[in-house]
């Protein structure tokens, strides 16, 4: 990592221990000078007059000490070797005892001049300028979940997440991001985000109140929701490469990262049968790149996913756009309420709960505490096949028509619409995942086979826009047929 760290920066080399610039017949133990006029470096050797020496080489903008062998320095030459990153330095002394022009090699790369200069580092030395082609910035991008295919409104979306890790001593802020179309072919721009609409893509776990989330201080994560809406006729991108502009406190005003293609998973999403009936049924919390599934990331195991990134929470509204008629604290006055939940697609019963009780609308839960087991309520899971495990949760206590094992097809009744687990309403949650867990797995696109989406939230009776194998997206309220 050190070694490819020093060849991404420029560095300044200082050679720690001395005691200033010493007689030409007594070569100074400390140097310093800069590495392809970035990354500064310090090495100390010991003194004494061995034929070889050790040492340390400490580089100062990575935070990281290595050890220093076979150290020789005399009147004319200098030279050691740092093993760990396969590194050599050879020079050669001036006169004066106060420079070393030489040269650094290091396995696998060509070699890089380095001038080292007797004495310490200034401790208010500036940071030289940049030379040659820019380095290696030690930003580490991860995508842990390949971008996947949405379909809504006639559009392909690829919707995924970023991690951007700053393993530098330094900090940098986020100043923008490109998504270009990799692959084959020159790359082109699918999407761009700078200033506010950058902010609002970023998450910064553990971050402190008002810390701006395009700040990334030294060993900090951020997380970027990525959304990408790819144009109308326009073919999705077997790869995509990230383009970040960064800015890196101490070095140039700003430095581009060009990420390593990521592969995108262009399979169409699986599409499934009405898991409801009817209308008017709204997408709440359903597919958008704010919405609280989208960004609900939870750590269990010790792994981070994000079940619910594709979720919907189904609720029923009347002809007044309300959910409920009556009695607010009543959930038998929620037109949800008591609906019959259908299987999607055949499949098995992987998991089942029931026999928690309901909560009051808009208060409290049954549940003293919510955990992993009762957080869903009272749900099932059906393995539908192809990695892809389908949840049905919130469901009303007694309603569950099925056992762990069941074989079940498309349309079978499972229960009924309830308001149990963690829940403020009657509404069917309905995600899919890539493994039997509520929420340890990570959530995959899936279509439904047809529906009509209304114009607005009021709006009753009376045509709708027909969809075939899409999703609705965030608020849309459609019926089932």
């Amino acid at each position: 990592m050190f070694a490819a760290a020093i060849l991404g920066m420029a560095c300044t080399v200082v050679v720690v221990g001395a005691r200033g610039a010493r007689a030409h017949s007594e070569p100074a133990s400390v140097w310093h000078g800069t590495l392809a006029g970035r990354l500064r470096l310090v090495i100390e050797l010991s003194d004494g007059a061995a034929a070889t020496r050790a040492g340390l080489l400490r580089s100062v903008d990575q935070g990281t000490t290595l050890p220093i062998v076979n150290a020789q320095l005399n009147e004319t030459t200098a030279r050691f070797q740092v093993p760990s990153i396969g590194g050599v330095f050879l020079g050669t002394l001036n006169k004066a005892g106060t420079e070393i022009s030489g040269t650094w090699t290091q396995t696998g790369t060509p070699p890089q001049p380095l001038t080292l200069h007797a004495g310490p580092l200034p401790a208010d030395a500036p940071l030289p300028a940049p030379t040659g082609p820019p380095l290696p910035i030690p930003l580490v991008v991860q995508v842990p979940t390949p971008p996947a295919v949405l379909q809504a409104d006639g559009t392909s979306h690829l919707v995924y997440e970023l991690w951007l890790t700053n393993l530098s001593s330094r900090a940098m802020e986020v100043d923008g991001l490109n998504v270009l179309a990799g692959g084959t072919g020159k790359p082109s721009v699918l999407a761009s985000w700078t200033g506010a609409a950058l902010e609002a893509l970023i998450a910064r776990p553990a971050a402190p109140d008002g810390k701006a989330k395009t700040a990334l201080s030294p060993g900090a994560t951020a997380v970027v929701f990525v959304w990408v809406t790819v144009g109308t006729g326009q073919e999705t991108p077997s790869a995509l490469v990230h383009r970040l502009r960064l800015k890196v406190k101490g070095g140039p005003t700003l430095q581009t990262l060009d990420t390593v293609p990521t592969v995108v998973d262009r399979r169409p999403p699986v599409v499934l049968g009405a898991p409801l009936e009817g209308g008017d049924w709204v997408a709440m919390n359903g597919p958008s790149n704010g919405s609280s599934h989208r960004r609900a990331l939870i750590v269990i195991d010790g792994r981070a996913t994000i079940a619910q990134r594709f979720a919907i929470d189904w609720v029923r509204v009347g002809p007044d756009g309300h959910t409920f008629s009556g009695a607010a604290s009543d959930n038998k006055h929620y037109h949800a309420y008591g609906a019959a939940i259908h299987a999607v697609a055949d499949g098995v019963v992987t998991e089942v709960k029931d026999g928690i009780g309901e909560n009051v609308p808009g208060g409290s839960a049954s549940e003293p505490r919510t955990t992993l087991e009762t957080i869903g309520g009272n749900h099932v899971i059906i393995d539908i096949g192809g990695g892809r495990f389908a949840l049905f949760a919130h469901m009303q206590p007694g309603s569950v028509r099925v056992k762990a094992g069941d074989h079940v097809k498309t349309g079978q009744v499972l229960g009924l619409v309830g308001n149990t687990g963690n829940s403020s309403e009657p509404h069917l949650h309905f995600h899919l995942t890539s493994t039997s867990s509520m929420l340890g797995a990570e959530g995959v696109p899936y279509a439904f086979d047809r529906f009509e989406a209304r114009v607005d939230r009021a709006m009753t009776g009376g045509q709708g826009i027909r969809h075939e194998r899409e999703i609705p997206l965030d608020g849309q309220v459609v019926r089932f047929f």
